[in-house]
């Protein structure tokens, strides 16, 4: 990672802070750079968690969101929570609607309920999903644009961010939702199958394994590298009033077509290994969900506006470290 500036680190400073999802892909990797700070980090997941070093004090905590009594306890004690905490698949979300909603809806309710009977006016911030605008016929887009979701996870989605909004409204909590767009980069934490395409392309160009794309690839993306949202959940923590109540698209601002993106991962192995590889055209798979035809360009510049928030890495330094990383580690 970038070194972070100094004073957006010790906005953190004996904070005692929650991040729910915290084996996920950006809650680990928020971990990560939090784990400098000298504040208290509580860590909920499902499973088990990789121990943390540094000067954060850790304290770990196994269990659900969709139990309200999951995180009760340690609730009056938090500034901040992060929450990231989800069921992230389109496809898992179709198969099963309610079981979706009782984690990414139930879920987000139940945390608000326990921060707003705690009485203290914490600050909470959602990791939302730019599909939640739907399928936009103009580029780029922005907050201005209205939410037609055409997924059931982006509905959840968007009504637990409603929930939110609801519950800044009434000054019960403080918050926002960052709406991501293709977040790529290194992890160890493995993705479903209709996330984490760039780093899936990487694994398999390293491994030599065929790569192909859909319609010649010829959709629109916006990717954004892991550091650089990691970056902006802590400049919104940091400018909590600033932001207090809203929305923002979290982007590069930069679109590539998903043939430009795969081909751009597959130089950056070729580079660095010898390997060579072509992407071949394939038809639709059974099942195909319409949000995978979209195109997306996000406009990041109300939230660069409202934090001084940046993204700094160009896709090609993106994978570069992204597969360094993963042939380090695979």
């Amino acid at each position: 990672m970038k070194v972070l500036p100094k004073e957006l680190l010790e906005a953190y400073h004996k904070r005692n802070i929650l991040v729910t999802g915290a084996g996920g892909f950006v809650g680990s990797s928020l971990i990560k750079a939090l784990s400098e700070v000298d504040c208290t980090l509580y860590r909920l997941a499902r499973g088990s968690l990789e121990p943390v070093s540094g000067k954060a004090q850790v304290q770990d905590r196994a269990g659900d969101i969709e139990k309200p009594d999951t995180w009760c306890d340690i609730i009056p004690k938090i500034d901040t929570v992060f929450h990231f905490a989800a069921q992230t698949s389109t496809y898992v979300a179709a198969e099963n609607p309610l079981a979706d909603m009782r984690v990414n809806v139930g879920g987000m309710i139940h945390l608000l309920e326990a921060l707003r009977k705690a009485g203290t006016k914490p600050t909470i911030l959602f990791s939302g999903t730019v599909t939640q605008v739907g399928m936009p016929e103009d580029l780029p887009v922005d907050e201005s644009f209205p939410d037609v979701p055409v997924t059931l996870y982006d509905l959840s989605k968007l009504t637990a961010e409603r929930y939110l909004k609801y519950y800044c409204g009434e000054e019960w909590i403080r918050g926002a939702c960052l709406r991501l767009s293709n977040v790529y980069g290194p992890t160890r934490v493995s993705s479903k199958e209709d996330r984490g395409i760039l780093n899936k392309i990487v694994r398999m160009a390293l491994a030599e394994e065929p790569l192909s794309v859909f319609d010649g690839g010829k959709f629109m993306r916006d990717y954004i590298f892991i550091d650089d949202v990691v970056a902006a959940f802590l400049y919104a923590g940091a400018n909590a009033e600033k932001i207090n109540g809203r929305h923002f698209v979290i982007s590069s601002g930069k679109g590539v077509t998903l043939k430009e993106a795969f081909q751009t991962a597959v130089d950056q192995v070729t580079r660095k290994t010898g390997k060579k590889m072509t992407i071949a055209d394939r038809d639709r798979p059974p099942g195909f969900s319409l949000i995978e035809t979209r195109n997306f360009i996000g406009n990041p510049s109300a939230f660069i506006e409202a934090t001084g928030w940046q993204p700094r890495f160009s896709l090609e330094e993106g994978l570069s470290c992204t597969v360094d990383s993963i042939a380090a580690t695979d």
